[in-house]
């Protein structure tokens, strides 16, 4: 057998975990980047907590692009790549979702969590919500262009497990969305890598 494959980790700092953009500490990040290394990995997937990234619908926060800038560097230093994860979404066990994106009232298999508390209401179905699937590219395009280039960037990764917080009406809806993302992404670097997080559940169904 020929060849190299990548060892890495899904990473949330241990101290705060999906509030770590809120209470971003760089030393932290520095620390355990360099533990990583030494442990031999050499790829870091991050998740970009949706709400802290996008607070509204037609705004992406500066302050957290210049975390995901500063996340970058970090790796770097490190000689380490990075895999970060949008629209996060979901994470062990709970949907962690703005407020904007939410609808009616309802439940679903998960809690959902927004803004640190747990609300009984449904999440929009962004594949076939149009303004949630704008929404969507606009922070895609953003996040993507505060990377464009940087050495440390591998790829992106269009979501963690999507299928627990919407399920795509059909299969041409699932297309279409992947084709969008992908394309918002593409229009500002079009060389980098593109991956999805699906889960035993997706390959099963």
């Amino acid at each position: 057998m020929s060849g190299s494959f990548r060892v890495g980790v899904n990473y949330w700092p241990a101290a705060t975990a999906m509030r770590w953009w809120r209470r971003f500490d760089r030393e932290q990040v520095s620390r355990d980047f360099a533990e990583i290394r030494a442990a031999g990995g050499d790829t870091i997937r991050f998740f970009l907590l949706w709400e802290d990234f996008q607070p509204r619908s037609d705004t992406v926060s500066e302050a957290a692009l210049a975390l995901l800038r500063a996340v970058a560097d970090a790796a770097g230093r490190q000689g380490l790549v990075i895999i970060p994860t949008l629209f996060t979404g979901h994470m062990s066990g709970a949907n962690f979702i703005p407020e904007w994106a939410l609808g009616a009232a309802g439940s679903g298999r998960f809690r959902v969590v927004s803004k640190d508390r747990v609300v009984g209401r449904a999440i929009r179905n962004w594949y076939a919500d149009e303004p949630v699937g704008d929404a969507q590219a606009l922070l895609a395009r953003e996040c993507a262009r505060a990377l464009a280039g940087h050495p440390a960037l591998w790829g992106w990764d269009l979501g963690n497990e999507n299928s627990n917080c919407c399920v795509p009406p059909t299969r041409e809806a699932g297309r279409r969305w992947l084709d969008r993302i992908a394309g918002a992404i593409r229009s500002v670097d079009p060389s980098c890598h593109l991956t999805l997080g699906l889960h035993m559940e997706d390959l099963e169904e």
